[in-house]
């Protein structure tokens, strides 16, 4: 394994061992969800490419890079999903105190 792999995939675990702290640490659910999509993102993306970058055989870096970037096209539509869930059901306003989602009743998507 070379240096520039081991590098990577070094940062990439500590991301993931800080998002995780943070996931513990943070009071609502909407920190929490920047977090864990922080290590979802650049947590894994950095493990994924210290792997394809240490890896032996050159067939194997090709689904290493589909990983990468199928998580950069998903996890920001999944942690959007799961915003508007949360903000649809946590009874509280924002910390701003400005709800941006007011008009939108429930059933409406726009």
């Amino acid at each position: 394994m070379n240096v520039a792999g081991q590098v990577l995939a070094l940062l990439g675990a500590l991301l993931v061992l800080v998002s995780a702290v943070g996931a513990l640490r943070f009071r609502t659910v909407f920190e929490r969800m920047h977090a864990l999509s922080i290590a979802g993102v650049s947590g894994l993306g950095a493990l994924a490419l210290g792997a394809a970058l240490a890896a032996e055989r050159p067939g194997a870096v090709w689904p290493i890079l589909l990983v990468i970037v199928f998580q950069v096209l998903t996890v920001p539509v999944a942690g959007h999903l799961m915003g508007r869930a949360a903000h649809r059901t946590v009874d509280r306003v924002t910390t701003s105190g400005i709800d941006e989602l007011a008009d939108h009743g429930p059933g409406t998507d726009g």
